[in-house]
C-alpha cells in the first residue's frame, strides 16, 4: 500500500543488495561446494561457505524486517 515510500527507503535498497549478492552466492559459489566430493573441499571450506550463506541471507531478511518497523 506505500510502495512509492518504500521504494526510497535506504533499508529496501539495502535488501535488494543483499539479495543480488546472495542469489548469485547461491547459484555459483555454494553450489559448486555442494556438488563437489566431500574429498576434494575440506570440512572448513564447507563451514566458511556455509557462514557466508547464512550472512548473506539474514542481510536479506533484517533490512526486511525493518522497513516494516521504521517506516
Amino acid at each position: 500500500s506505500n510502495a512509492t515510500k518504500e521504494y526510497y527507503s535506504p533499508f529496501f535498497w539495502m535488501k535488494m543488495d543483499f539479495l543480488l549478492a546472495a542469489l548469485i552466492f547461491t547459484f555459483t559459489v555454494r553450489q559448486k561446494v555442494a556438488l563437489a566430493d566431500e574429498g576434494r573441499i575440506g570440512g572448513l571450506w564447507l563451514k566458511v561457505v556455509g557462514l557466508i550463506s547464512i550472512g548473506l541471507w539474514s542481510g536479506v531478511v533484517i533490512p526486511a524486517r525493518l522497513i516494516g518497523l521504521l517506516s
